[in-house]
């Protein structure tokens, strides 16, 4: 009976581990949506941007077509 109790104590070990892989894919899934999120908003402040640099020079490099007035 000595040998069971001598092997329960020491049944916490590996408790750790398993609480670990059942988080961690959810950590993982919130990491790469994060990256993911700063990827799309990093290409959608490009595409402003380069709007936003057309625009600006159609207004400057084109001339008035009605006479300046």
């Amino acid at each position: 009976m000595t040998n069971y109790k001598r092997n329960r104590k020491g049944g916490d070990a590996g408790a750790s581990l398993v609480e670990f892989a059942l988080i961690a894919p959810f950590l993982l899934l919130l990491l790469m949506g994060i990256i993911e999120f700063g990827f799309l908003f990093g290409q959608s402040n490009e595409v402003r941007h380069a709007a936003r640099e057309g625009a600006r020079y159609a207004a400057v490099s084109y001339p008035d077509r009605d006479g300046g007035t």
